[in-house]
């Protein structure tokens, strides 16, 4: 539930970004582009808790 959360925070405002940059409404563009950013976000975080782990 969480992430389920987290991911339409992060649409929201990928949506009013482009909203905002280009005075159109994209919603199916802020849609690939939020599934981006939160799988970028989602294997850093993966890869930084591996790094963390390995440091211990």
């Amino acid at each position: 539930m969480k992430h389920i959360k987290e991911f339409l925070i992060s649409y929201v405002l990928v949506l009013m970004t482009y909203f905002l940059d280009g005075g159109r409404f994209r919603p199916f563009a802020a849609l690939i582009m939020t599934l981006v950013l939160t799988s970028v976000g989602y294997l850093v975080g993966k890869l930084y808790d591996i790094h963390k782990r390995k440091s211990k």
